[in-house]
């Protein structure tokens, strides 16, 4: 230190000490009155202003709120009136053909049973529940999925594919995929199945559905003839269907379901009626049945034969669906009589027999033309013991 700021600091004295909070305590202070008066009317004035503030949001929240602006006050008419309609069937397979797009297939019950023989052909039996009920009626015995399961997988072991369909075309089933709408809608197919050694036989199965799947199932097989199983160097093949027919617009019969069902009646008329009246139903050619030509006398013969040999013999319609598009008819006939003469193999013993058939028909010009039927001979013997 020099000597001049060594005079200085003894003339002017110790410097004082500051403790912190003395410090603190002395910074905080103002150095005047006006400056301890401000800090306390900043403060009022944001009580106020906060006091102000709460009051005007409990204003607020008591109000009612605003009325909305007429355009949002019916939002959901405005947006079912704009929703836009759904395109018809031809533009919509239109739109796909011009895109070069498959489209995807039609949710009917015609496509149930496809996706239920498509199952079966892959075993593929837990899929099943998709297109079946849980309980249903196969050949009017009622079971449920599990016992049809097991059933399946002992008796339809070859592969199958379907040949024809009638019925079952009603398009959306059901609408809007509302449950409640949904159609019946019955359909009869053709199944032919492929046995191991090449040869094939039918199925007619008749099918019910509810609630979108599968609830009844009437079965019935085709039996190959004696000779052909004599015979086993041939392997059996089933009826071919109908190739070629006139066109369908002439003649067309509109309803067709009455129409059968007045052709029934003739049959059950008698023989008679049927050589009176049943000219007016088959084509004058002939009808083919089964893949045989049969002159109009042969084919009323037949049936006469078996209203012969079975007393009180009637047919009776069951289930029928028709197509007046492809004018196509399919059946389930039940009949019910008691056998007088010996007949398809099997001697009368004066007990009523019950027996049904499943039977499709093409008609030609309003006419029919072509028949392909199988018949239950097995359940009429087994009727009659043997």
């Amino acid at each position: 230190m020099s000597l001049q700021n060594y005079a200085l600091a003894a003339a002017t004295g110790p410097a004082p000490v500051r403790h912190p909070n003395n410090s603190q305590s002395s910074s905080s202070q103002p150095s005047n009155p006006q400056s301890q008066s401000q800090p306390s009317q900043q403060s009022q004035q944001s009580q106020q202003s906060q006091q102000s503030q709460q009051s005007q949001q409990s204003q607020q929240s008591q109000m009612p709120p605003p009325p909305l602006p007429a355009r949002f006050l019916n939002r959901s008419a405005i947006s079912k009136a704009k929703k836009r309609k759904p395109d018809p069937p031809e533009v919509i397979e239109a739109r796909y053909a011009r895109l070069g797009v498959i489209p995807p297939p039609k949710l009917t019950n015609q496509l149930r049973f496809k996706l239920f023989i498509e199952r079966i052909n892959r075993r593929q039996w837990s899929y099943l529940s998709n297109v079946v009920n849980p309980t249903l009626l196969f050949n009017g015995e009622k079971m449920t999925l599990y016992e049809l399961t097991l059933l399946l997988k002992s008796q339809y072991l070859e592969p199958m594919r379907i040949a024809e369909m009638v019925g079952g075309r009603v398009f959306p089933n059901p609408p809007e995929r509302d449950i409640k709408r949904f159609e019946s809608d019955p359909l009869m197919a053709r199944v032919v199945v492929t046995g191991a050694d090449g040869g094939e036989t039918a199925r007619h199965l008749f099918v019910d559905f509810e609630d979108g799947k599968i609830s009844g199932v009437w079965e019935m097989q085709e039996e190959v003839p004696r000779r052909r199983k004599r015979d086993m160097r041939k392997k059996f093949k089933t009826v071919g269907l109908p190739t070629r027919r006139r066109e369908l617009e002439e003649g067309k019969v509109e309803d067709l379901e009455d129409w059968y069902r007045e052709y029934i009646g003739v049959i059950n008329s008698g023989a008679e009626a049927m050589r009176e009246f049943l000219g007016a139903y088959c084509r004058e050619s002939g009808v083919k049945r089964n893949g045989i030509l049969l002159p109009i006398e042969r084919y009323i013969g037949l049936m006469a034969d078996v209203q012969e040999a079975v007393e009180g013999l009637t047919f009776e319609v069951t289930n029928v669906v028709a197509d007046e598009e492809r004018q196509m008819v399919a059946a389930r006939i039940e009949f019910v009589g008691t056998p007088v003469k010996m007949y398809m193999g099997a001697a009368p013993t004066g007990d009523e027999v019950e027996w049904a058939e499943h039977v499709f028909y093409w008609l030609d010009a309003g006419k029919i033309a072509e028949v392909i039927s199988i018949v239950d001979w097995e359940a009429y013997r087994e009727g009659l013991g043997q």
